[in-house]
């Protein structure tokens, strides 16, 4: 099991966690504690696509990143 974190947009945390051999999941959690969550395997579709996540959340909060 591969475990890592780190600050991957302002105000975001991104982990990953290989739970399955090639099953991973990615989860971005923001300071309040909303998260953008995704399993699948890891590669940058599809943490693009969790970042994205990342920002409909942000747009909801009126917080948006003018993205």
């Amino acid at each position: 099991m591969t475990d890592n974190t780190k600050e991957i947009l302002p105000g975001w945390t991104l982990k990953v966690d290989e739970f399955s051999a090639g099953a991973y999941r990615i989860t971005l959690t923001d300071q309040d504690g909303r998260k953008a969550e995704i399993v699948d395997d890891f590669n940058d579709l599809t943490l693009d696509k969790c970042t994205d996540y990342a920002f409909e959340i942000e747009k909801q909060t009126k917080r948006a990143w003018n993205k």
